[in-house]
């Protein structure tokens, strides 16, 4: 089976996407599965077209001229041209087109001249709303044309259940969407390790109970709310502290916050960037891994209060996930993303998104319950060993795969 995957960017930049889509590539290998990778014009100028683990991925060239002016359509064009090349080059069975819309776009159109199927794969991590009009504008063009890309691609494929409620609520049928959901290498997160006492008298840490939140600062990830609920966690828990650890962008906001509730002793603010600044990179991005081990060990709760928002819907809640791949106690909001992780009072515990009494509660009764604790821990590993490894999830591509070639007589 040869598949040659269209993205829109890969390694050696470093995000959500790219990691995703060179974990899926590695499984697929693993199958026995031929593969071969076309970036488009987003990638920008890398030295070379091999990054460090030796993968060759074909190029696209940016996007420049009269069709630069055009959004969306000017870079489905160059992509297209050049993707005509490469399924000369690489004579694949089916196109796999990953987000953003002018990735599918190029694929339909190569795709449907040549006979090959094509699916559509639509990341979480954009579409995203921006308050810019501008950029507003460009948001609603781009969720057009993923619905009507994913309304004529032979099969779709999302990561998550929340992005194919969206695509339902589009006029997708549901049968022709196949969840492939985020996963985990378990090697990769090792049971958490003992509390590094040195790091936790650095950070101002005390004995304990310690509530983390370990992430990204995004607006939708709730951190307001836990920072609100803590006066309330503080009466039955005078000793217990927060530690907020992610990168900088709003550290500030959330400090002005913090002082306003008079809770300055009782938090830790922990600037993830400083420690793994500039992290584009596989060799520094695992060092940031090897820092959030350690700031997982801190912790003796890991609350995600994600608020009830269509960002936090739709995207993977891929740092929970992490927690519970390194069998931490867990809390988090009822959102959908995590209603697909958490099983309530086996794996962890959920509360009602955006109530700030809801979190308090279900961490007191988790604090007060500590004999659940080695068990929750056990079931929250087992279930990312078992159900959220990338062998499982890949595997879903199988059948998929085979239904479209089978179609095509190939």
């Amino acid at each position: 089976m040869r598949i040659l995957h269209l993205l829109d960017h890969s390694p050696p930049r470093n995000s959500a996407y790219a990691r995703r889509t060179m974990a899926i590539l590695r499984q697929q290998r693993a199958l026995g599965w031929h593969t071969n990778q076309l970036t488009g014009p987003r990638q920008g100028l890398v030295e070379s077209d091999r990054n460090r683990d030796g993968w060759h991925f074909f190029r696209t060239a940016p996007v420049a001229g009269v069709l630069a002016q055009v959004p969306l359509f000017g870079a489905a064009s160059i992509i297209a041209r050049r993707l005509r090349k490469v399924v000369q080059l690489t004579r694949p069975d089916l196109l796999h087109a990953h987000s953003p819309a002018e990735n599918a776009l190029a694929a339909l159109q190569v795709g449907r001249r040549l006979g090959l199927p094509v699916v559509f794969e639509l990341h979480a991590v954009f579409g995203q709303s921006d308050p810019c009009f501008s950029h507003a504008l460009r948001h609603s063009l781009a969720s057009a044309a993923e619905r009507w890309c994913a309304g004529r691609a032979d099969a779709v494929t999302t990561s998550s259940e929340g992005l194919r409620a969206q695509l339902e609520a589009g006029g997708v049928q549901r049968a022709r969407v196949t969840v492939v959901p985020n996963a985990v290498d378990l090697r990769d997160y090792p049971p958490a390790a003992r509390r590094d006492v040195c790091l936790a008298r650095l950070l101002g840490l005390g004995d304990g109970p310690v509530l983390g939140f370990i992430g990204a600062f995004h607006r939708h990830e709730g951190l307001e709310l836990l920072i609100d609920a803590l006066p309330a966690l503080l009466r039955v828990h005078p000793q217990l502290q927060l530690l907020l650890a992610g990168p900088g962008a709003r550290h500030a906001w959330l400090k002005a916050r913090v002082l306003h509730h008079g809770l300055g002793g009782s938090v830790v603010l922990h600037d993830t960037a400083q420690a793994g600044a500039g992290a584009h990179n596989a060799h520094n991005a695992h060092n940031v891994h090897n820092t959030y081990d350690a700031l997982h060990a801190l912790a003796d709760v890991l609350v995600f209060p994600r608020l009830p928002q269509r960002a936090a819907e739709l995207v993977p809640a891929q740092r929970l996930l992490e927690a519970m791949a390194r069998g931490c106690l867990v809390v988090a909001s009822n959102v959908g993303s995590h209603r697909e992780l958490v099983d309530h009072g086996r794996t962890g515990m959920l509360f009602e998104a955006g109530s700030a009494t809801a979190l308090t509660d279900a961490v007191n009764v988790l604090l007060a319950t500590p004999a659940r604790w080695p068990a929750m821990r056990g079931e929250a590993r087992w279930f990312v060993k078992y159900q959220r490894n990338w062998e499982v999830s890949v595997a879903r591509y199988g059948p998929l795969y085979r239904r479209l070639l089978g179609q095509a007589g190939r």
